[in-house]
């Protein structure tokens, strides 16, 4: 690999990053420990792995975020922690919070 291409490549990986960041950390962390986890793994073992680290950010904020961000046509405003909603009120208290007084009502509610 010459100069040239080795500056291509750190590009395209300065590139990749710059995507990922606009993305939920806790997101980021869960596919990278799926594919880390289930590289070497079967198919089944793998999808395995990639349902446990989905159920980790099935109750979070940051996912309750991202699909209203999608319904409202904007975009998501992630806190990246890993706090979880447990009950159908905290998850309409925290997607009203992240509203920061916006009076726009939506469609429906998740939870």
């Amino acid at each position: 690999m010459d100069q040239h291409d080795r500056k291509g490549a750190v590009d395209q990986q300065h590139d990749l990053a710059r995507q990922g960041l606009r993305h939920s950390e806790p997101a980021i962390a869960s596919i990278l420990t799926a594919v880390a986890r289930g590289l070497n793994q079967s198919i089944t073992d793998g999808l395995l792995v990639e349902a446990e680290q989905f159920a980790r950010m099935a109750s979070t904020a940051d996912l309750r975020e991202g699909l209203d961000a999608w319904i409202e046509r904007r975009e998501p405003r992630y806190g990246g922690a890993w706090a979880h909603i447990a009950r159908p009120e905290e998850t309409r208290r925290a997607s009203l919070a992240s509203d920061q007084g916006a009076t726009t009502k939506r469609p429906f509610m998740l939870g």
